[in-house]
């Protein structure tokens, strides 16, 4: 993508070399008028002096060092031998003629009884219009190389403010509290542009006040109503009255239970997580999908349908809470819409979940076309989605879901961006 720097460069150059043509055709063609209306009109007044002084019945003839002049009557009563640079010239005429080296401007005219032949010697003049011309030649290159690289300097100075601004602008991160940009600017246009940036700047910060505190806050009454609901099926099952089907009909609402609890575990997490907090702890991520698989056993056959893969331990950077949720959460998904046998794949660079089950909604192939970022919008067709893509942006780590080649989800978690 050209920038503004460069546009302007262009856009000054090539007007620069269009007023510099314009004005060596304008020199040109005023040069050679002006020396054909001032040449011809000394030979007409050449021709109007031999009228004068000649009698109009004898030949005149004379040569000088620049001019040669010619007078024949139209009687020819007198033989005159007609010089080799009149003989193949018609009456009238004008014009240069060439003759061996040299270059003659060339005039003749009837009048009266007779025919006048006036040429005059103009190689000399020649020569030194053709030396103007390349003075003219050699002082529009100057000129053009002058301007190139002062049409670049102009380019680059008038740009300046614009390249420190978007710099300054891409220093900025969001967050609750953002630094605002400073108004010294004298450009009248970047004023107003920082001016309105400062003030999204405002609405941003206040929206993410917002969005946090709001997350925070729910996430909190949410905690309340879960756990009374987990006590009270904790006293069902002490109790031992139900029934085998109201026991099944309790368990499904037990495992609703823990995963809105751990939902909003994540959501509480995350809301209390600043962004500039970078993961630093070392971990053996094997060791955690062992965990979590653990934990899952309680509520899945998971050691029935989950298929590990993994050559050796692996260790990376991050956060240990984080990591398990992130886990936790892909995980649970791929058993809770699926029945069939799930592979997990893991190595120094991912980890690879491929499930067995209907593939991906045609809403998620459609974000999925938009880009990355399209995964980031809490709009997404459940929760989950929306939490692993919160939880990989916070570890600065890369989430990439597409379908397998044959059937089912293929989700990929990458260690690095």
């Amino acid at each position: 993508m050209p920038s503004i720097s460069r546009r302007v460069h262009k856009t000054f150059f090539a007007f620069s070399i269009s007023i510099i043509l314009i004005m060596l055709v304008l020199i040109m063609v005023a040069s050679e008028d002006l020396e054909a209306t001032m040449q011809h009109s000394e030979l007409e007044e050449e021709i109007r002096f031999m009228q004068v002084q000649q009698a109009p019945d004898k030949p005149l003839y004379w040569k000088t060092a620049n001019l040669i002049a010619l007078y024949l009557p139209d009687n020819g009563s007198t033989q005159f031998e007609i010089p080799p640079l009149f003989t193949t010239l018609t009456v009238p005429f004008h014009g240069e003629v060439r003759l061996k080296d040299q270059i003659f401007l060339v005039h003749t005219a009837h009048h009266q009884n007779g025919r006048y032949f006036i040429a005059k010697n103009i190689s000399g003049f020649e020569k030194r219009e053709e030396l103007f011309h390349w003075i003219l030649a050699i002082a529009a290159l100057v000129i053009l190389v002058f301007t190139y690289f002062f049409a670049k300097i102009g380019g680059k100075r008038l740009t300046q403010p614009l390249d420190d601004l978007s710099h300054r602008i891409q220093t900025i991160s969001v967050s609750a509290h953002m630094p605002r940009l400073d108004l010294n600017y004298q450009d009248q246009e970047l004023l107003a542009i920082t001016q309105t940036f400062n003030t999204f700047l405002d609405e941003l910060e206040s929206f993410v006040t917002r969005e946090q505190s709001l997350m925070s806050l729910a996430s909190h009454e949410l905690r309340t109503p879960v756990a009374v609901i987990s006590g009270a099926i904790e006293i069902l099952h002490r109790r031992g009255q139900l029934s085998a089907d109201d026991l099944k009909t309790l368990a499904r609402i037990q495992n609703a239970c823990a995963e809105m609890s751990a939902n909003v575990d994540m959501l509480l997490m995350l809301s209390r997580r600043s962004e500039s907090l970078a993961p630093h702890e070392s971990l053996q991520v094997d060791a955690i999908l062992d965990t979590v698989l653990e934990d899952l056993a309680t509520r899945f056959d998971v050691f029935e349908r989950v298929h590990v893969i993994k050559d050796a331990a692996v260790f990376h950077e991050g956060d240990r809470i984080l990591v398990k949720m992130l886990l936790l959460n892909v995980i649970q998904n791929a058993l809770q819409h699926t029945s069939a046998p799930i592979v997990i794949r893991l190595d120094t660079q991912k980890i690879e979940i491929l499930d067995q089950g209907g593939g991906l909604p045609a809403s998620i192939q459609d974000r999925l076309n938009q880009g990355s970022h399209a995964l980031k919008s809490p709009q997404l067709p459940g929760l989950g989605l929306y939490i692993v893509t919160l939880i990989c942006e916070r570890l600065k780590w890369r989430l990439a879901l597409e379908n397998a080649e044959q059937q089912g989800t293929r989700v990929c978690i990458y260690f690095n961006k």
